[in-house]
């Protein structure tokens, strides 16, 4: 007994050492046994997973993945109890070499973090050999990688400018000047690739002469441990035969400062000195042309004298010409002032006439406003049927006439009438005088037209006229529109510009014209007035369709008295008024 108690004490005492040596690991390990049940839980893989050894000792089930990976599953450890493909393929890299288990992998923690961690998974054997369990240490390389991934795209990047510069680059080995690196300029001026040069001399390639010329600059440049700028110096290539280089020759040192390559950088400087030489021809022929023109220079010059005393002949006579000019200046000026005055006063007279013009077209306005009212006097006609029509088609008429006088007075324009504003209120004062039109509608379409005076007064007679007769006869109490026609009782006026011409009409989907009636022909007093004022005040080509219900259609010129009238009719469908 008295013997067992120290060693006992020895054990315990390296139990211990050897439980603080693993605590203290840089790296986060832990220890499962055979069960997979996890048996040592260090201080370095609490800190990467967050979770106290006191939480994880005693686990199994895979409780060990849920901080990487938040589920339970087979992770590398278990490789050493496992083995199959798939637990293989969730690594980027995977290495066995005996008891031992590589592995790096590419993940997303369960906190949304993307790293890299490396593994290694040893085997545990107790004293008789017996496989016990298995250690993993793990590493986190996140940082390393992205260095190491970073460095590879510097090295890419820094590739693609040398390769792309279009000077010719290359590096030889100091020792035995021999090709390390020739970038695609240097193969394209060359005719070599970097595989045919690499781990070659100058003197495989090039003339001995010139390769001596080329060794010899080289030495000096590496024993002197400074840049060398060669001007110029010739090179015999492969493909496009001698050439002229600008070349610098660069030592590159090692960290102790003795010479590791030799870097050359070479323009090819063949057409440029093709071009100083091509100047320097033509530098000497603009001599000579500067030399020939110096002396036909020199006779030109007293050509030119002679001729200078005939100028000042000639502008002592242009100066009394200018004292004459200057005169007459004078006198336009005066007359450009009387103009001006005579246009002065022109405006104050167009003014005038503005204001006469509009106190005209209010007095007539009124005089015909006058003449409406007494129309509507009781008594002015005896009350018999054809004098009430009588005096009603007057009204109308006079009404045309008032509303072209009140467009012009209200617009300030008296010399055009914006249709879209006449036509409408004359289509409604007329449709107003029929007590019994309220189940006839009137569509009114001129937008944008504009007519002189005289051709708006006209064409609002003549719809006028039309419109009238329309309320009158086009539809009596047994025509029943939407039965015959499909579509309510409906006046129509349109009046549209095109490219040359307008078109005015004037139409209506009542019961048609009287069977045998032509318009052109009728003893009608409306009709007879407008054919009239169709055919000599608006100088219109006219056209009367009847085809469900009655459409006058008159065509006149944008111009004025440039059309040559005359009329047709269109009866497609005979009609009952």
């Amino acid at each position: 007994m008295g013997e067992t108690k120290p060693i006992r004490n020895v054990l315990m005492q390296s139990e211990q050492r050897l439980a603080g040596i693993f605590n203290h690991l840089p790296d986060a390990t832990f220890v499962i046994d055979r069960d997979g049940v996890v048996i040592a839980w260090n201080k370095a893989i609490e800190e990467m997973t967050g979770i106290k050894a006191e939480r994880m000792l005693g686990r199994g089930d895979y409780e060990y993945a849920l901080p990487f990976y938040g589920c339970r599953r087979p992770i590398l450890i278990d490789s050493i109890f496992e083995t199959g493909a798939a637990l293989q393929d969730q690594y980027s890299f995977i290495k066995r070499d005996g008891d031992h288990t590589f592995a790096e992998v590419d993940m997303v923690l369960p906190g949304g973090q993307a790293v890299t961690l490396w593994g290694k998974v040893s085997t545990l054997y107790d004293e008789n050999g017996k496989r016990v369990g298995a250690i993993e240490s793990i590493r986190d390389v996140t940082g390393r990688k992205r260095a190491v991934t970073a460095l590879r795209e510097n090295e890419r990047f820094l590739d693609t400018i040398v390769e792309n510069i279009p000077d010719m680059i290359f590096v030889k080995d100091s020792a035995n000047l021999r090709f390390v690196r020739l970038n695609k300029a240097g193969e394209e001026l060359l005719g070599y690739t970097l595989d045919e040069l690499r781990g070659k001399s100058d003197y495989d390639f090039f003339p001995e002469k010139e390769a001596d010329f080329f060794t010899r600059r080289d030495r000096e440049v590496l024993s002197s441990n400074r840049m060398l700028d060669i001007p110029e110096e010739e090179i015999l290539t492969k493909n496009k035969g001698q050439r002229f280089l600008h070349t610098k020759k660069i030592p590159i040192l090692d960290e102790n400062g003795s010479p590791k390559y030799l870097l050359g950088i070479s323009e090819d400087i063949t057409e440029r000195r093709k071009a100083e030489d091509e100047l320097s021809t033509l530098y000497r022929e603009l001599e000579k042309r500067v030399a020939e023109r110096t002396a036909d220079l020199s006779t030109a010059r007293q050509e030119l004298i002679l001729k200078n005393e005939h100028l000042k002949a000639l502008n002592r006579q242009l100066t009394i010409t200018r004292e004459e000019l200057q005169q007459k200046i004078t006198i336009l000026n005066i007359r450009e002032r009387e103009l001006q005055e005579t246009a002065t006063s022109l405006k104050e007279t167009l003014a005038e006439k503005d204001m006469l013009l509009s106190e005209i077209h209010h007095r007539v306005k009124n005089n015909l406003a006058a003449f409406i009212s007494l129309l509507s006097l009781n008594g002015a006609f005896e009350e018999t049927e054809a004098n009430k029509n009588l005096r009603k088609d007057l009204q109308n008429r006079a009404r045309s006439m008032v509303l072209i006088h009140e467009t012009l007075y209200r617009t300030k324009n008296f010399s055009t009438v914006d249709m879209d504003i006449y036509l409408p209120t004359l289509v409604g004062q007329i449709a107003a005088s029929y007590a019994g039109s309220k189940g006839i509608r009137t569509v009114v379409v001129a937008r944008g037209v504009v007519l002189d005076f005289s051709r708006a007064a006209t064409a609002g007679l003549i719809i006028s006229e039309l419109i009238t007769n329309s309320f009158k006869y086009a539809f009596p109490p047994a025509f029943d529109c939407l039965a015959v026609r499909g579509e309510p009782c409906t006046i129509r006026v349109t009046l549209t510009s095109q490219d040359r011409a307008y078109t005015l009409s004037v139409s209506d989907n009542g019961r048609g014209l009287p069977v045998g009636l032509n318009p052109r022909t009728s003893k009608s007093l409306g009709l007879k007035l407008v054919n009239f004022l169709a055919r000599h005040q608006l100088r219109a080509e006219t056209r009367v369709i009847v085809d469900k219900g009655t459409e006058f259609v008159f065509l006149l010129d944008r111009i004025p008295g440039n059309h040559d009238p005359g009329s047709s009719c269109n009866k497609k469908s005979p009609g009952a008024r």
